[in-house]
């Protein structure tokens, strides 16, 4: 009598149906458990990896999955790759699935924030480790213009934007280096930066289509400071009536303007740093002088006390005062009274910056937009040296104290994780004279007219047509080479 598959032990199975070919294997598995279905065939194999096409196979697998716990808690990996789906019932199966190492889905129109949020706050997903993603894309295609007027607005697929702010400072902005994030017509760039180390590790963002304004690019720059490359296409940078510029006398002003912005957008982050470190300080001492004053309002007088003196009072108690400065912070991170203190404004490491023209392009019309640029960012390294300069007198002379922001990953900028910007808490002590000073690189000096230290960054207003005339070395093209794409 010759030896039969159903008379093999469950192992020797097991072996063979790894060997069957993975683009037919649940079919494979099936078939051989309905030919012996008195043998130990390893079925629960179908439930490891689950790829779903349909919208009612969701339904289907939920009622099977949801008295059957075991077969649940064997599902390891889930893809599901259709736009329509009840999401309710999604969000269910997700519930039943303990073990799950890897998800792929669509999220389509039926998709709540709620959905989302119910899907990935349980422990199964939320406990999920760090991800170490460097690139990340979040594109919305903007409408057709053929099909859609100029003025129309764009669909709202992105109902809240706060979600941002929580992505920038999450475990995976830790490592994240290249961010194209694209919302047409949304106000994004503040949610990106509001929050302290916001993206820690970014060095390419790419916000087109968005509403980004050149005051959101000097707060993004003044925040995020390793960014290196920023696109901008379709963005209001400059305004779109050049005719008004024109009739002002000069038809770039604005492109002068924006590069003085981006050159000085270090200044504005050190004034903001200095204010609140003042108003944290006089909160501070007036704290501590009202509680010096407390105490000693509430020391006995020398003497007996006379018969009239009540002993009770009907009045209601003070509410214990909450002083808003942290006294937790290491003293040495307090400043001492009346000192007057400086933050200095870090130089600008900016190298591309890629973005489209409002209106016809030309190479004349792009020499003088770039000579406008480079002027007034010339400008603005002007300015910013000049006042690191009067910070280097005051400093010499014993007038002021001068810190300087903390690097990433050093002391300092882990107590800021923990404290926040509580006194001195992030800033370093400024000690020597190279600190203020500046290096200029000449074009003369650099690799294209980019280049290294802190001369102009390299313009590009060609806009994301790939046939159009893009400069060497520009931000569209670093793009490019990034996703691997046409958009």
């Amino acid at each position: 009598m010759s030896p039969t598959l159903d008379v093999l032990p469950g192992e020797l199975l097991y072996d063979i149906v790894l060997h069957f070919d993975q683009d037919s294997f649940k079919q494979s598995l099936l078939a051989l458990s309905r030919a012996i279905p008195r043998s130990p065939v390893p079925t629960f194999l179908l439930f490891e990896k689950i790829h779903l096409e349909h919208g009612d196979q969701v339904f289907k697998l939920y009622r099977r999955l949801r008295h059957a716990s075991e077969d649940a808690a064997r599902v390891r990996e889930f893809s599901f790759e259709s736009w329509i789906v009840d999401a309710d019932i999604f969000v269910n199966l997700m519930a039943l699935l303990p073990s799950l190492t890897s998800l792929k889905m669509y999220i389509g129109p039926n998709f709540a924030p709620e959905h989302l949020e119910e899907i990935f706050q349980p422990p199964p997903l939320s406990s999920w480790p760090e991800p170490a993603l460097p690139i990340l894309s979040i594109v919305q295609d903007p409408l057709d213009p053929d099909l859609a007027p100029t003025n129309f607005a764009q669909p709202l697929v992105f109902f809240r934007l706060d979600p941002l702010s929580a992505l920038a400072v999450s475990p995976l902005a830790d490592h994240l280096k290249q961010f194209r994030l694209r919302i047409p017509g949304r106000q994004i760039a503040r949610h990106l930066h509001t929050i302290m180390h916001s993206f820690p590790a970014l060095e390419f963002l790419d916000l087109s289509t968005s509403n980004v304004g050149s005051h959101d690019v000097a707060g993004l720059l003044g925040r995020l400071r390793e960014l290196q490359i920023l696109v901008l296409d379709g963005c209001p940078i400059v305004s779109q009536r050049v005719d008004v510029q024109i009739d002002a006398g000069d038809p770039f002003l604005q492109w002068a303007e924006l590069g003085e912005a981006l050159a000085l957008a270090g200044v504005a982050r050190a004034t903001e740093r200095e204010k609140r470190l003042r108003a944290w300080a006089d909160a501070y001492y007036a704290a501590e002088n009202e509680q010096e004053a407390a105490e000693k309002g509430k020391k006995a007088r020398r003497g007996r006390k006379g018969l009239a003196t009540a002993t009770i009072s009907l009045r209601a108690p003070e509410p214990e005062r909450v002083l808003q400065p942290s006294r937790d912070i290491p003293p040495v991170r307090i400043p001492k009274r009346d000192q007057r203190i400086r933050v200095l404004p870090p130089a600008p490491v900016l190298d591309s910056l890629a973005t489209s023209f409002p209106g016809t392009l030309t190479a004349d019309v792009y020499e003088e937009v770039k000579e406008a640029f480079e002027r007034g960012w010339a400008v603005g390294i002007a300015r910013l040296q000049a006042i690191r300069l009067r910070h280097l007198t005051s400093w010499r002379n014993g007038v002021s104290r001068v810190v300087r922001f903390a690097d990433r990953g050093s002391v300092e900028w882990e107590e800021e994780e923990e404290y926040g910007e509580e006194g001195l808490i992030g800033l370093v002590e400024v000690t020597g004279e190279n600190a203020f000073m500046l290096d200029v690189v000449g074009d003369d000096q650099t690799l294209g007219s980019a280049g290294t230290g802190h001369s102009c960054p390299l313009l590009c207003v060609a806009g994301p047509e790939r046939d159009a005339a893009h400069v060497d070395g520009c931000g569209h093209r670093a793009g490019w080479n990034i996703y691997k794409d046409e958009i």
